[in-house]
């Protein structure tokens, strides 16, 4: 197993046995890869290729999803990153929920390349379109420490105005 993958978490309670829920299954890798956000912020681009393109499928099974999941992780991660893990790394890292083996991987990564026809790049202007919900999200969250930090810097100042002596006091 890659030094970098810890062992999976126990199986989510609302998926069939021996099935980690999708959530579960992608917090997983998450948090035990260093995936960066870039790579899983890509995935929403390539997942709403896939969802115009298997427009009249209404199910999929769980383990379809994860599938399409991992597929699309690994091909997000080998475009954009000069270094990514090797597929034999993460036939390891899902052996312990999934065994996967690497013919199997190997497999799922073409799938998904032939439905995006190979076509991994996008334009910054489809990147915004779907990172703008988190750019939103990210703008509020910096506002907000700079609001405190403005209050902080500005309270630090009254303080230290308060406890320095007056020339008449001296």
């Amino acid at each position: 197993m890659h030094p970098a993958y810890a062992s999976p978490a126990s199986a989510s309670p609302y998926a069939p046995p021996g099935v980690h829920s999708l959530s579960h299954f992608i917090i997983q890798i998450v948090n035990t890869t260093n995936i960066s956000t870039a790579t899983l912020l890509s995935c929403l681009i390539y997942f709403d290729r896939i969802r115009a393109k298997m427009n009249g499928v209404r199910h999929a099974t769980s383990s379809a999803m994860h599938r399409i999941f991992l597929a699309t992780i690994i091909v997000a991660a080998k475009y954009l990153n000069d270094s990514a893990p090797k597929n034999s790394h993460w036939a390891s890292f899902v052996e312990n929920t999934h065994r996967w083996k690497v013919d199997e991987i190997n497999t799922m990564e073409r799938e998904l390349l032939r439905l995006l026809d190979f076509d991994m790049r996008f334009s910054e202007e489809e990147a915004c379109l779907h990172f703008a919900p988190f750019m939103t999200t990210l703008a509020h969250q910096a506002s907000t420490r700079a609001s405190a930090v403005d209050k902080v810097s500005r309270a630090s100042r009254v303080r230290a105005a308060q406890q320095t002596p007056s020339p008449t006091e001296t």
